[in-house]
């Protein structure tokens, strides 16, 4: 009975202590056999194939490419809330899109408060939609910033699927001119797709971050496998 462990399962010896603690805390917990308790003939089995199976439709890539290069079904504006053309990934998607056009859809929309996302046509962009996001300028923390830009990428998400889109480019939302922090940015972006995911497990909705930065890119990586791994 020595560890080992074969992805995704993981088996170990335990006693009965352990196996009752295991049980009363995790519903992918398994026991086999299922009879006896002993330390010899005993093994635990941790199978997340309940959170795996919400996770198999769904997916989380980060790539080295400009946003409006992306040939996703939709990809994401970071805006202002008054849907006005910008600078950096604001502005290079505004150009790419065909400025009046996208200009005049989001003047009809008028307004999107901080924390939600609306939709317009994507125009010349490959993407057939943008989302327009709007996240929260950095306060230090204290102003209820990561609600908010949990709620950016949720209402995204929410759009692509009510719009039947099944890929999605994001940018690292309020890291630019709005001074978001870009460890917490990737955690709580990660966080709400993979909270997104877990409720929507039949979205079939793959997610694709656009970073050009090297150094931003490789933290955003290995932010992903951390929280990759601390859901399965």
């Amino acid at each position: 009975n020595d560890y080992y462990d074969e992805d995704p399962v993981t088996y170990f010896p335990v006693d009965e202590k352990m196996i009752k603690q295991a049980l009363a805390e995790d519903e992918d917990i398994e026991v086999n056999p299922p009879d006896k308790f002993s330390d010899d003939e005993f093994t635990i089995v941790y199978n997340p194939n309940t959170e795996k199976k919400k996770m198999d439709n769904n997916s989380i890539e980060i790539q080295k490419i400009s946003i409006v290069d992306l040939d996703t079904d939709a990809i994401v504006n970071a805006a202002n809330s008054g849907l006005q053309a910008g600078s950096g990934v604001c502005g290079a998607i505004f150009e790419a899109a065909g400025y009046r056009k996208l200009q005049a859809a989001c003047n009809a929309i008028g307004h999107c408060h901080t924390g939600s996302a609306v939709i317009t046509p994507g125009f010349n962009l490959k993407a057939k939609y943008v989302i327009h996001a709007v996240g929260p300028i950095w306060h230090g923390g204290q102003s209820g910033e990561e609600k908010l830009l949990y709620g950016a990428y949720h209402k995204s998400l929410e759009l692509a699927a009510e719009n039947s889109c099944h890929s999605i480019g994001f940018p690292l939302i309020s890291t630019g001119v709005f001074h978001y922090p870009r460890e917490k940015a990737w955690k709580t972006a990660i966080q709400a797709c993979h909270d997104f995911f877990r409720e929507n497990p039949d979205a079939c909705i793959k997610v694709v971050f656009a970073i050009l930065n090297d150094g931003i890119l490789a933290q955003g990586k290995q932010i992903l496998e951390e929280a990759y791994k601390k859901a399965l």
